[in-house]
């Protein structure tokens, strides 16, 4: 996967570029999250999968697997302590979901969000104007609004 490893690594994103930085990975049993995991712990971090239920990510070496309400605020700011940043990887139609795992980042002191949507190109005005695209444009607005 392209891009995955340049994201994390280029200069800035952690400042230092510091090995083990660990990484909250929603969505890592989904086609596109089990592409990103595998990156992520070939960039060396540690990447902790938020997942609704026991079992649906393989542990290994890097992985732990924490099994997460996504609908409750106390529980994604528990899980997201001490990470230096969120990638979600969940289905486009999450905006909601989405919104609240960026809001309990924020409170977990997370510095860095990731949003899903990856295959868009959002920064062009004619995508923004595609119905498809309207929760992704939520969640970029409300990012924006945390930053």
């Amino acid at each position: 996967m392209v891009g995955v490893k340049t994201l994390f690594t280029g200069a800035g994103f952690f400042g230092d570029g510091r090995p083990g930085a660990k990484v909250a990975l929603a969505g890592a049993s989904g086609q596109v999250g089990a592409a990103v995991l595998t990156q992520l712990l070939a960039a060396g971090f540690q990447v902790t999968a938020l997942t609704r239920s026991a079992g649906r990510v393989q542990v290994r070496p890097g992985v732990t697997e924490v099994v997460v309400d996504f609908g409750n605020h106390d529980v994604l700011v528990a899980a997201l302590a001490d990470h230096h940043a969120v990638v979600a990887t969940t289905a486009g139609e999450s905006a909601a979901a989405q919104i609240l795992l960026a809001d309990a980042a924020a409170d977990a002191g997370v510095t860095r969000f990731v949003p899903s949507d990856f295959g868009s190109d959002l920064d062009d005005p004619e995508s923004r104007a595609l119905p498809v695209f309207a929760d992704k444009i939520k969640v970029r607005e409300h990012l924006a609004g945390l930053a």
